[in-house]
């Protein structure tokens, strides 16, 4: 490569690292409290859709 030509940007030079935020967080007990109560209503209504489905589903002949 002749000196006279420009330097193409490479891979070599480093990225500056992003400051990543880290993968735990603090978590209030209640605000725990609050989403199991959210999953489990979620499961109640998945289950409560899946027994209605069952019952239209069956009634066809």
């Amino acid at each position: 490569m002749p000196a006279d030509e420009p330097k193409r940007p490479g891979r070599k030079t480093k990225a500056p690292e992003e400051k990543t935020q880290p993968l735990y967080v603090k978590v209030s007990p209640a605000s725990i409290e609050i989403l199991d109560q959210q999953e489990n209503k979620s499961k109640f209504v998945d289950k409560a859709i899946k027994e209605k489905h069952r019952r239209d589903s069956r009634r066809r002949p």
